[in-house]
């Protein structure tokens, strides 16, 4: 942008086939005047039918005014409504149009929203940093998190085994309490006195087996010690 800047328009938002020409032509087009330069800037919001492609911005400094603006009172009235509600200026025969507003900061505008937008690019990345470190820590959360289920399941499968052996335990000591009840009733019921011992003869001759055919008895034969002395019962 020149010195010789008469005025500066901003067309806020446009459809990025909107060029530095097209704005020229319809600018001449629409006779307001002589285009000194143009600074056009990508937004970073999308077309909705195209997220692909970004709107546009650009600053319009215009070198001078046309004839049918050369009137201060004709070019006060442009310039209010430019102002005011801005002023529609159709671009193609489909009826598309730009809307001129005025640039309140010509000399910085430019710089300034490279500033933004450069600082918007920063906060981009360090939010999508902090979505990438988000959902780092729900992966580790939900990681835990199943480690932390099986830990208290298999608490719960000792605490059901520690209880089990409890119960046996409990049954052990009930069947061993009624076992001691039972013997101590047999040795209550026991007298030394009703089964006497039997002593055998020290003097008597051993055992000896003999085979199987001096062994066999028959049913007619009845065999008796041969000496009543072999067996002595002591009371």
């Amino acid at each position: 942008m020149t010195n010789q800047c008469v005025f500066s328009f901003c067309v806020k938002c446009m459809r990025p086939e909107v060029t530095e020409d097209v704005i020229r032509t319809c600018i001449g087009n629409n006779m307001i005047g002589e285009v000194d330069s143009i600074d056009i800037i990508k937004k970073n919001s999308t077309l909705p039918d195209n997220p692909s492609k970004h709107y546009m911005m650009a600053f319009i400094h215009m070198k001078s005014w046309s004839n049918s603006l050369s009137d201060n009172s004709v070019r006060e009235i442009f310039l209010n409504k430019v102002k005011s509600t801005g002023v529609n200026i159709v671009y193609d025969e489909e009826g598309h149009y730009i809307v001129l507003r005025e640039n309140h900061n010509p000399n910085n505008n430019s710089q300034r929203y490279s500033e933004l937008e450069c600082y918007y690019n920063e906060s981009q990345i360090y939010i999508e940093n902090l979505l990438n470190e988000s959902e780092r820590i729900k992966h580790t959360t939900i990681e835990n998190y199943k480690l932390l289920l099986e830990a208290r399941k298999r608490i719960d499968e000792l605490e059901k085994e520690q209880h089990d052996i409890k119960l046996y335990n409990e049954q052990l000591l009930a069947h061993n309490n009624t076992l001691q009840e039972q013997l101590g009733f047999m040795t209550s019921q026991y007298i030394p006195t009703a089964f006497p011992m039997t002593v055998l003869n020290p003097y008597a001759n051993s055992f000896q087996p003999q085979s199987d055919t001096d062994t066999q008895v028959s049913q007619s034969s009845d065999k008796r010690p041969s000496r009543r002395s072999d067996f002595i019962y002591l009371n």
